[in-house]
């Protein structure tokens, strides 16, 4: 990792409005998405740089000064309102020297979710990565048969039923089939959460516990929003 510990919340700030950054390319966040803002240089030399969970640049922006004398333009905008990292950010991201692919996605989701809590602007961030993150597929085929809810944001298979597990899912009353009569991979969407829910493995990461390297996990959840001070 190469946010160092000694740059965060001297040099490098987490952005304070992260979805218009997380979609610039792509139509949803992806783990690389830009998190956090690093101010560099002085003067005709200054600049914001966008890093990703990997201390990755995403792209520059340089300051600017208007005819008026007055600072202008998206740099100036996220120096005067760039967000502080707190503490326990701070400590989790100083533990990683390295993100790896398989630890990533956990990393951005408890930075999310944490700052979720006290930010509508990453409140957004985090409704808009768990809108459509999580995808069905249904396959039945004679005596052959497979049920899967997919998180797309960590790549992980949430549920993987086959065969004799499936139904004994339903039998058990665990999993309640779609009421039409030939549900599609969409139909199989609520049924395959609601399983999920059922077996606890429709779980985020406590504020910073996984990222932090701590195997603790709570049930997926909105949390209220409160007031949050920015820099």
């Amino acid at each position: 990792m190469s946010l160092a510990a000694n740059q965060l919340n001297k040099s490098i700030f987490l952005l304070p409005a992260p979805v218009q950054w997380a979609l610039r390319y792509r139509d949803r966040p992806q783990v690389d998405c830009p998190l956090f803002v690093k101010f560099t240089g002085k003067s005709a030399t200054r600049k914001a740089v966008l890093l990703d969970i990997h201390g990755q640049a995403d792209q520059e922006l340089a300051f600017r000064t208007a005819e008026n004398g007055l600072d202008s333009g998206p740099a100036n905008a996220l120096q005067n309102d760039a967000l502080s990292i707190p503490a326990e950010i701070v400590q989790a991201l100083s533990e990683h020297r390295e993100v790896t692919p398989q630890h990533a996605p956990a990393l951005v989701l408890a930075i999310v979710n944490r700052m979720a809590q006290f930010n509508e602007d990453w409140q957004e961030l985090k409704d808009l990565i768990d809108s459509g993150r999580y995808q069905a597929s249904a396959w039945f085929e004679r005596d052959r048969k497979n049920l899967c809810l997919t998180d797309l944001f960590t790549n992980r298979e949430v549920v993987e039923l086959w065969d004799h597990d499936v139904d004994g899912a339903i039998e058990d009353g665990f999993l309640r089939p779609p009421r039409c009569p030939r549900p599609n991979d969409h139909d199989w969407l609520n049924p395959l959460m609601d399983y999920a829910r059922c077996q606890g493995t429709l779980v985020v990461p406590t504020p910073m516990a996984q990222a932090a390297g701590v195997n603790q996990l709570h049930e997926h959840h909105a949390v209220p929003r409160r007031g949050f001070s920015m820099r």
